[in-house]
């Protein structure tokens, strides 16, 4: 049985990279995670997903419904996205970034991922070479990052705003 939504999104995007590999039965939905953080597939959990209309058997072949692709298209964008990010910004190893990926997958916030998205140029594809599934952003050909942190002196008489940080030229300084 599915043990939860985040299992359920885990199961989702196993069955979109597996169908990336050209293999969508049972035994090629468990082994296309082989990368990632491993997960479960069981015929329980494809039962459930199937009766809530995320998936159909046809044959040995299991098949997203659109209602599945578009849920698993989305998991598979965030992945990615905190992938390259972390591949491409911080240098991190790419089955590291892969790994650390697949576990804040769940938690990426849309407007965060489209700011992610345009300050790597909309990428294509993932370090290991998979497709992005492209965004609003991409679509909109996005390229600049609207950024909510302004310095200080740009804000009007009377405006409120929040301090996030203190930029020192003396890090010194700002210790003391």
């Amino acid at each position: 049985m599915a043990k939860g939504k985040v299992h359920k999104q885990d199961i989702l995007e196993a069955i979109l990279m597996a169908k990336e590999l050209g293999d969508t039965t049972l035994a090629g939905i468990q082994n296309a995670r082989a990368e990632d953080i491993q997960v479960t597939v069981t015929k329980e959990d494809i039962d459930e997903l199937v009766e809530e209309g995320h998936l159909e058997r046809r044959g040995d072949e299991i098949a997203l419904t659109a209602t599945g692709l578009s849920i698993a298209m989305r998991i598979v964008r965030r992945h990615r996205l905190t992938e390259m990010l972390l591949f491409t910004l911080l240098g991190i190893d790419r089955s590291l970034a892969s790994e650390i990926g697949c576990r804040v997958e769940h938690t990426v916030r849309e407007e965060m991922l489209e700011g992610v998205c345009t300050l790597l140029g909309h990428p294509s594809s993932c370090p290991h070479g998979r497709p992005i599934p492209p965004g609003k952003c991409c679509q909109a050909r996005r390229s600049t990052i609207i950024c909510p942190i302004v310095p200080l002196t740009s804000l009007r008489p009377g405006e409120k705003a929040r301090i996030v940080y203190i930029q020192p030229k003396d890090h010194e300084r700002l210790h003391r």
